[in-house]
């Protein structure tokens, strides 16, 4: 989280910052991630390199309507997603719909 906040709190006045929370099954875990610890910059942090389109599931229902919320260890406000990394992208169907980001 570390570099998360860093790059937060770079975030310009005008902008509202945006944390995701990726949280992969403990037993199913993921087969279309890559764990590049090996090449991080930050040996505290856990960096995952997902494919092209890979397929999540935001956990919270209308996460553009809440309120951005002031978070004490980020210590600036800010957006938080939590998202499910879906196990193995083979178990989306092709045609799934995608979600407009901007």
């Amino acid at each position: 989280m570390k570099v998360a906040i860093s790059f937060v709190q770079r975030v310009p006045d005008h902008l509202l910052p945006v944390v995701f929370v990726f949280h992969i099954d403990p037993v199913r875990k993921c087969h279309h991630a890559l764990l590049i610890k090996s090449v991080s910059g930050c040996d505290e942090e856990s960096e995952f390199l997902f494919v092209p389109y890979s397929a999540f599931t935001v956990r919270q229902n209308g996460i553009h309507k809440e309120r951005p919320r002031k978070r004490q260890r980020l210590g600036v406000e800010h957006w938080t997603v939590h998202v499910d990394v879906v196990p193995d992208n083979l178990d989306v169907a092709e045609d799934v719909d995608l979600v407009d980001w901007h």
